[in-house]
């Protein structure tokens, strides 16, 4: 779940000052700022971010650190070549510690070579995981250090996000940047409220079947927030003109938008085959809010007839 996030904002006049961190490490100790010192809070990041001075400085706040890193960023640490431990076999891998501050480089070869640097976890204790073997087509036993078990565990969160923000995205178009981070940040809350929802349904021990999924969670979402216009629509003064007194309301009936509605065949807006017309209204849970729905108090005047 998404609980705060950095903007870009470019540099100044094109000149940005220089820090030891960089750009990335910088949005990092941005972000960090907001949490509590000394409470063994841990992060997780790819490799854009993860450099040593980095790991050192959240250290530094009593906040711990693990994540992929690029070679480029680890200088001195004269890790074992990708052609090396590619001979020794899959599941091997070499390690290096920087003894000030004990941070430590695991560079472990499955398919590939990855290196990842932590300042809590190490390789040990080695675990041994099930691997296809393409060339032999079974299962194979590889060692697996356990630093990559544990950033392989906490670390799927932002990849997750990642799908959950393409798989519904609003199909908008905009010339102005800023409209795409606006729109970005309602999905992001869209996103946090449906999986707060989530949690309180398992907390309250509701069916699985009873819980809404996250289409139907939108759906109803925007029944809520949708006003619906019941005064008569006014005939246009240009293009097609309206059919009697014809409203928004008149043809919607049912709350969801995931139900499709079908047109009234005559042209005063009523329900076809003389079907009872049902008007909208609200979801439940909005109907019963206590949020205002209460009448306004106003001051009364008295007028004299003569």
């Amino acid at each position: 779940m998404i609980c705060d996030f950095d903007v870009y904002e470019g540099s100044v006049n094109g000149i940005r000052a220089k820090s030891e961190l960089e750009l990335s490490g910088d949005v990092v100790m941005k972000l960090a700022s907001t949490l509590p010192e000394g409470q063994n809070y841990k992060i997780y990041a790819d490799n854009y971010f993860t450099c040593v001075p980095l790991a050192v400085k959240l250290l530094d706040h009593g906040i711990h650190y693990v994540g992929t890193a690029r070679q480029v960023r680890l200088p001195n640490c004269n890790l074992e070549e990708e052609k090396s431990l590619k001979k020794k076999g899959r599941g091997s891998f070499d390690i290096r510690v920087e003894t000030n501050h004990n941070i430590c480089a695991v560079k472990w070869y499955d398919s590939r070579a990855v290196t990842l640097v932590s300042s809590f976890a190490g390789p040990h204790p080695v675990q041994n995981i099930q691997r296809w073997d393409k060339a032999n087509k079974t299962y194979v036993e590889v060692e697996r250090p356990s630093i990559v078990s544990t950033y392989n565990k906490y670390m799927g969160g932002v990849d997750l996000l990642d799908s959950f923000t393409a798989k519904y995205k609003f199909p908008m178009k905009s010339r102005r940047w800023y409209v795409y981070i606006f729109w970005h940040a309602i999905i992001l809350a869209v996103i946090n409220a449906w999986l707060l929802y989530k949690r309180d349904c398992r907390a309250l021990k509701m069916a699985k079947q009873e819980i809404l999924n996250r289409r139907q969670f939108h759906a109803d979402l925007a029944s809520s927030l949708i006003l619906v216009n019941t005064t008569p629509m006014k005939t246009p003064k240009r293009g097609r003109p309206s059919s009697g007194n014809r409203s928004p309301a008149a043809t919607v009936t049912s709350r969801s938008p995931l139900i499709a509605q079908k047109r009234p065949s005559s042209g005063d807006g009523s329900p076809p085959n003389g079907a009872p017309s049902k008007k909208s209204q609200p979801p439940l849970d909005v109907r019963k809010d206590l949020v205002a729905h209460f009448p306004g108090k106003t001051k009364r005047t008295l007028q004299t007839l003569q």
